[in-house]
């Protein structure tokens, strides 16, 4: 369904939904200047390394620390050399579009499996090819995919190869070019949730605003259940994975990298304008 979106009173209404979004929710009260970058990067250890993948304008992390990053138990941070060296390859301006949604769709891959470890199982029994039987798991869990769209629908294929069964709801979500507001376009999330478990696709985080309001609605859908809420995502601004994880303290993050730079939407260095760059428009 649609939904016609206007401004009043400082807030985001969305027509037709039981929701609306005030600017502190949305993570605009207020301009966040970029924290001081560190004067030397922390000696590498087990934990620690330089985020960027290749790209330059990282921040060191540990397991997601440091930078003003906190509660790390909920930030997961890729430190694979292989999955850094692809970032690499996203970063780079003379990369075509179909190597773009290539690199695109591998790292998402990776980052599913990494989101869906702690996934619930249930012991199952099967037909064994060679005869007889054997013991198994199967998942118990019920998964829901919510890409943002466009730029989302980058990660939906890779994500429908780790969990099969799952179900896609897509929402259409953008920030306003002048005001930065979230804007809402497109909803499809049902009126009934039957999901212990979300999957938020969002291949880069820019100011956040976006996300943010994408994870209100997603916790005002399963208000009153128990739902795991993981967000996907290949890059993000410092200021605004702060400003999310602010708003949304509670919801676990995988990333690859971490960048220092805003430009008004973008983070920088970045991957660049992500739906332009996989739909080649």
């Amino acid at each position: 369904m649609n939904f016609n979106c206007n401004f009043n009173g400082g807030r985001l209404w969305i027509a037709g939904a039981a929701t609306r979004l005030s600017r502190k929710q949305a993570g605009l009260t207020k301009t966040m200047s970029l924290p001081p970058a560190p004067a030397q990067a922390p000696a590498p250890t087990k934990r620690t390394r330089t985020s960027g993948g290749g790209g330059g304008g990282g921040i060191g992390i540990g397991g997601g620390g440091g930078g003003g990053i906190g509660n790390e138990g909920l930030l997961h941070m890729v430190t694979h050399p292989v999955i850094l060296s692809k970032l690499t390859q996203m970063r780079r301006a003379e990369t075509s579009s179909k190597h773009f949604r290539e690199l695109l769709s591998e790292i998402t891959l990776f980052l599913g499996f990494a989101a869906t470890q702690d996934l619930a199982v249930e012991s199952i029994v099967v037909q064994a090819a060679t005869g007889g039987t054997c013991s198994g798991v199967g998942l118990k869990s019920r998964i829901a995919i919510v890409p943002i769209m466009r730029s989302g629908l980058g990660m939906v294929d890779s994500m429908l190869t780790v969990t099969p069964h799952a179900t896609v709801y897509h929402l259409g979500m953008y920030s306003n070019p002048e005001s930065l507001m979230p804007v809402l376009y497109f909803n499809k999330l049902p009126a009934a949730c039957n999901t212990n478990a979300v999957v938020v696709l969002e291949p880069q985080i820019g100011t956040g605003s976006s996300l943010i309001a994408t994870l209100d609605l997603v916790k005002e859908w399963a208000a009153g259940k128990t739902v795991n809420i993981k967000v996907l995502s290949i890059v993000a601004s410092r200021p605004g994975l702060e400003r999310v994880r602010e708003a949304h303290p509670d919801v676990t993050y995988h990333l690859v990298a971490i960048d220092d730079g805003l430009e008004g939407a973008l983070p920088v260095p970045g991957i660049g304008d992500v739906g332009a760059r996989v739909f080649n428009s």
